[in-house]
């Protein structure tokens, strides 16, 4: 039987906690803002895992891998929060799950300067906390990729695909979030190295395949000329991809981040020159090991993850994992 997963939901859990309502809890997979009520529910670990925004499509492959996860750990339970793109949310999210004391949190931020108050929050109630993809000081593990790594990776292969010189676009993440700042800086510095290619533009498109088309469609529009377009992460790509299509430009190279199944469909069909696969799944259990092992004693050791290159010559066997 499928393990239930708890979808925390902001509203329900300021009705229950300031309105003075309550849930007798849920069974099978219903939803649920609180804790399970049955007297075998109240021996399990419980761990919630909040992520920045579950409308984002790499992040809503980590959840799908969370589920998974949970399914094979029927002694835990997994409390899921959607921080919806909103500070306060996420807030709003871990100070109820404070409240009710589970075990352990992983959080993947909506805004870096913010998850610092909410990691004082937490340790103060002597809840463990799990940093994911942006890394803090007195966070009790951290697991990851290092955005520098994979930004200055992805430049550096976009620079070997136009041939050494030209110039490129960026595409950046949401403004406020550690893995948007830590790509940039290392794309930037591999551009930095290479006096031959000059950036022409760069334009914040917050994540969103809509942003990249509006903010590409206002590039070609304004007469700015470009060999490539670093984007960073997939969505924004295809969303550059589309731009480029309507206007009849088939000649840019377009490099994303994420490896997810349509950024790889994209790169086998040679519209997207070549994307890094950011380790989902590994992010997913990773994180839920830790954060077990943090509420069992134990003291994991943070787990740097790796986002590989994906090109159409590898591009099939990324694929297969979609399949």
């Amino acid at each position: 039987m499928k393990k239930r997963i708890a979808l925390f939901v902001v509203f329900a859990m300021l009705m229950s906690l300031f309105a003075g309502c309550s849930s007798d809890g849920a069974s099978g997979n219903d939803a649920s803002t609180d804790l399970p009520q049955d007297e075998a529910a109240e021996d399990k670990i419980v761990i919630g895992y909040t992520v920045n925004d579950l409308n984002d499509t790499w992040v809503s492959s980590v959840i799908d891998y969370v589920e998974q996860w949970a399914d094979e750990h029927p002694d835990v339970e997994v409390i899921i929060g959607d921080g919806k793109s909103d500070v306060s949310t996420q807030m709003a999210v871990v100070e109820g799950w404070i409240e009710m004391g589970i075990d352990s949190v992983c959080l993947k931020p909506v805004d870096y300067e913010a998850s610092l108050s909410i990691l004082d929050s937490v340790k103060a109630a002597g809840i463990n906390y799990v940093a994911m993809q942006q890394d803090a000081e007195d966070a009790d593990c951290f697991v990851g990729a290092n955005g520098v790594e994979t930004g200055e990776a992805q430049m550096q292969a976009v620079i070997d695909a136009i041939g050494g010189s030209g110039k490129i676009a960026y595409l950046a993440g949401t403004e406020g979030t550690l893995v948007a700042s830590e790509r940039e800086e290392g794309s930037m510095s591999a551009l930095e190295a290479s006096p031959e290619c000059e950036l022409v533009a760069r334009e914040d498109g917050d994540w969103l395949r809509e942003d990249a088309i509006s903010i590409v469609e206002t590039w070609i529009t304004s007469g700015i000329e470009f060999d490539a377009i670093c984007a960073a992460c997939d969505e924004m790509a295809i969303g550059a991809i589309l731009a480029l299509q309507d206007a009849g430009i088939d000649d840019v190279v377009v490099a994303g981040i994420d490896g997810l199944q349509m950024g790889c469909e994209y790169v086998k069909n040679g519209d997207m020159t070549l994307t890094f696969y950011a380790d989902a799944k590994g992010l997913a259990y990773e994180s839920l090991d830790a954060a077990l092992a943090l509420a069992k004693g134990g003291q994991p050791e943070d787990v740097v993850l790796k986002d590989l290159l994906v090109n159409r010559d590898n591009v099939d066997e990324y694929l297969a994992l979609w399949s």
